[in-house]
């Protein structure tokens, strides 16, 4: 007679399973013993389209800005190209990549940066979990576009709660 079981690590089963009578160990020993359940998270792509970014505030007036936009998730880090547009409201048109996965407790950090005169200056950021994303249910269609705030980096970095004290408004 054979009863033969067909599962994962996960299963009830598996720690008396794994334990064959084929070792010599006492039973004292035995039930002092467990195997190691490794489970699998499920992956997500995660895909970022960067459109564009309205009334940034330039560390220096008059000046011609060269913009660029950070993403980091996790050990991924991501990087636009310099925005054509030399302007106050820069405009990428990009799609990023990243790979996610659950339970979604990551933040994604996304910093506007001036990337001229040789030394780099965030000029706003933002910290958002990737929880608080959508979804996108339907393969056939993009999800809407968002605007974001953006915010200073020492206020993005110190305020859990991301709200604006100094009035001023960068998207």
């Amino acid at each position: 007679m054979l009863a033969v079981w067909m599962g994962t690590q996960a299963d009830e089963a598996f720690p008396e399973a794994w334990h064959s009578d084929s070792h010599s160990m006492n039973q004292t020993s035995l039930a002092d013993t467990r195997s190691k359940v490794y489970f699998s998270p499920k992956l997500y792509y995660l895909r970022v389209h960067v459109i564009a970014a309205q009334d940034l505030v330039p560390s220096e007036k008059g000046l011609n800005l060269e913009t660029s936009v950070r993403i980091k998730l996790g050990d991924q880090g991501r990087v636009t190209r310099n925005s054509p547009i030399k302007h106050i409201n820069p405009k990428w048109n990009e799609e990023l990549m990243f790979i996610a996965y659950e339970p979604f407790d990551e933040y994604m950090v996304f910093s506007v940066v001036e990337t001229g005169g040789g030394q780099d200056e965030v000029l706003g950021m933002l910290m958002k979990p990737v929880r608080e994303f959508k979804h996108r249910l339907e393969t056939s269609k993009l999800l809407d576009a968002e605007w974001f705030s953006l915010y200073k980096p020492y206020v993005a970095e110190e305020e859990s709660d991301m709200h604006r004290k100094d009035g001023t408004f960068r998207t």
